[in-house]
């Protein structure tokens, strides 16, 4: 390997987002050595956008393919094998970077001995976008630091893919991104970074500019992850992240009881427990949507899509492409720690 710094970005559908983006990395005090972009299969410009920051840019950049589809997973696991420095930094197709955003990032890394470094993702509407392009005809990647309220503080023990620099003998060591986790693959890629005691650390001042999803209710339908996990770590995982499984269990509660509902209307004896079920669900889904991200008519409506997708998931894993067995990474687990007492993490603002 290389030294230096790949800036590695998974992209489908992309094209409304992308080029600023990629213009962002163009206008970074620091260039990086590379830039690899993996291009999914796509409905719009996303590939004809790619070729042509190829040819025009001045920064060597290289174009692999999710021809399959398999989504974001296989995308990133593609990304780490292909690119050729010692250091990954990952950023999303609708995030925009400072200009001295890989300066702060290659700081960092020099100044401390950790092998994964993140930092937040100021996220900002599309509104917000647009009346900066009208103020002053382009982004002011500047303004970040000023939207300090919508600053998504993941916490430190979870990777924010999004915005993270990561050695890439340590991303392999760990076995590299799994194609099974279309969605997840943050939690899934910690999971066994903390297993082989991978050392990670948060670094506020590493704020990059993510804006708001477009598509947001069919994004969610392919949240749900619970099943995907369970799948590849066994029942061991139930232990390990109980709080996910609170979550997982809540939704199907909710989808239950409104089929027992539904159904009371030929058995009229269940209408009282469906009832009462529905009510519990419900209300535990959203007093815990709530204290997550605070309570409003799009966040309950995500919540539900999220329900659905917990069933999709099982589809999905039954179409695998690996063929992996049951329970395959549940190695990874740790026996003694669970996800709670991760939250004393030893890690430090960097």
């Amino acid at each position: 390997m290389k030294t230096g710094i790949s800036v590695c970005i998974p992209a489908r559908n992309s094209a409304w987002c992308l080029p600023d983006c990629l213009k962002s990395l163009e206008n970074q005090s620091i260039k990086p050595n590379e830039i690899v972009i993996c291009v999914g299969p796509s409905r719009d410009e996303t590939e004809r956008i790619v070729r042509s920051f190829k040819k025009r840019s001045k920064i060597p950049t290289k174009i692999v393919y999710d021809e399959k589809g398999l989504r974001t997973g296989y995308a990133r696991k593609t990304l780490v094998d292909n690119s050729e420095t010692e250091t990954i930094l990952w950023i999303d197709s609708d995030c925009v970077a400072p200009p001295n955003w890989i300066e702060m990032h290659l700081k960092a890394i020099q100044n401390h001995d950790y092998d994964v470094i993140s930092g937040p993702q100021v996220v900002v509407s599309e509104g917000f976008i647009q009346s900066m392009r009208k103020e002053k005809g382009e982004l002011d990647t500047e303004k970040i630091r000023t939207q300090k309220k919508s600053v998504r503080a993941y916490p430190i023990n979870i990777i924010s893919n999004g915005n993270c620099s990561m050695k890439k003998d340590i991303i392999l060591k760990a076995g590299n991104y799994d194609p099974l986790f279309s969605r997840g693959q943050d939690w899934d890629i910690t999971i066994r970074l903390r297993a082989i005691n991978a050392k990670m650390a948060w670094n506020n001042e590493l704020a990059c500019l993510h804006r708001a999803q477009k598509n947001r209710y069919a994004r969610s339908l392919k949240d749900g992850t619970f099943l995907k996990f369970l799948y590849k770590y066994g029942f061991r995982y139930v232990s390990y992240n109980p709080i996910h499984f609170a979550a997982f269990s809540l939704r199907v509660f909710l989808l239950f009881s409104i089929f027992l509902i539904a159904l009371s209307t030929i058995y009229a004896k269940i209408f009282l427990p469906s009832l009462l079920l529905l009510l519990f669900s419900a209300s535990s889904l959203i007093y815990g949507t709530w204290k997550k991200r605070g309570l409003n008519i799009q966040s309950l409506i995500v919540e539900l899509c999220k329900c659905v997708g917990e069933f999709l998931t099982i589809f999905e894993i039954l179409g695998f492409k690996d063929k992996k067995g049951p329970g395959y990474g549940k190695f990874s687990l740790p026996v003694t720690r669970r996800i709670r007492n991760l939250n004393r993490s030893e890690d430090k603002d960097v």
